[in-house]
């Protein structure tokens, strides 16, 4: 199968476009600067200058495009947000003109807003930031673009990712670091909880989403239970090897009651696609901090 990738070069780009590869699927990815890599084939450019690109896009003739591209991270005003979502349905109008069949895109948890408990699919949508809006507003527009062109259209949101390339300011991370300084570890929000997704899983799902999802669909990505801020901070200390002095000195520090949170509802990925998380947050936790030290 042929797939195009946008974003392909970023976090969860990076072990998608490895994935899709493991499977033996033909790969054409864009990326805004110069990239090779055997087995892939790279455009160079963003979504900003598809005019420049799109007749080798047509060329390559995807059966899917798996759409990740979501340029200026961790800037979600309202300026940018409006860059990605021009940016985004262009390149959506792009596939439908050049006959691409499937579109797979990436949406956030954080579009269900406040919400919090076991989150599904079926609950309305309350965007609460310029980023969300956006968001929520690819969502709808792919989904009547893909039913005026008899097109598919699978939209994943990712609920917390993790893993090695994280972004050096996300929280693993960021306790590696303090960890590795040997300056005492204070986290901002160490009674928060969260629905934490290594990004292998992340990763296989949206290749799932690429080969078996149909129709215009729905999915929630993430473990499908909460997990505490404070005992991640816990398992990275452990797993790096601080001392016990080290990590108790936190942990008073991190006392009382746990915050409610959102997590996701996974009944509808397990029905149609069959996909499941397979790796549990102690053994992620492990693969990243191997990671980043065997790179």
């Amino acid at each position: 199968m042929r797939v195009f990738v946008t974003g392909g070069t970023g976090f969860i780009g990076r072990y998608t476009i490895q994935e899709l590869k493991k499977r033996g699927h033909r790969l054409l990815v864009l990326s805004r600067k110069n990239h090779q890599e055997r087995g892939i084939d790279f455009i160079k450019g963003d979504l900003s200058d598809i005019a420049k690109w799109k007749g080798r896009l047509k060329k390559f003739k995807p059966h899917v495009a798996v759409h990740l591209a979501w340029e200026g991270i961790p800037d979600f005003s309202y300026a940018q947000s409006v860059k990605n979502l021009e940016g985004s349905l262009n390149i959506f109008s792009a596939l439908a003109d050049i006959g691409c069949k499937k579109i797979v895109a990436a949406g956030s948890s954080f579009e269900y807003g406040k919400s919090i408990g076991k989150l599904n699919e079926e609950m309305s949508i309350t965007p609460v930031t310029a980023f969300t809006a956006a968001k929520h507003a690819l969502h709808l527009m792919g989904e009547e673009l893909a039913k005026e062109r008899n097109m598919d259209f699978i939209w994943l949101r990712p609920f917390n990712p993790y893993g090695y390339g994280q972004r050096t300011g996300s929280l693993i991370p960021y306790i590696m670091r303090t960890v590795l300084g040997n300056v005492p570890l204070r986290l901002k929000y160490p009674l928060a909880q969260g629905d934490f997704i290594y990004v292998s899983d992340v990763a296989r799902a949206f290749a799932d989403a690429a080969l078996r999802g149909k129709g215009r669909a729905t999915y929630n990505l993430g473990s499908g239970h909460l997990t505490p801020v404070r005992d991640i901070a816990e398992m990275v200390c452990k797993e790096m090897g601080a001392s016990r002095e080290y990590y108790n000195a936190f942990f008073r520090t991190s006392r009382g009651k746990l915050q409610n949170a959102a997590y996701a509802g996974l009944k509808n990925i397990r029905r149609d696609l069959g996909w499941r998380p397979l790796v549990d947050i102690k053994t992620g936790i492990k693969k990243t901090i191997r990671d980043y030290e065997s790179r």
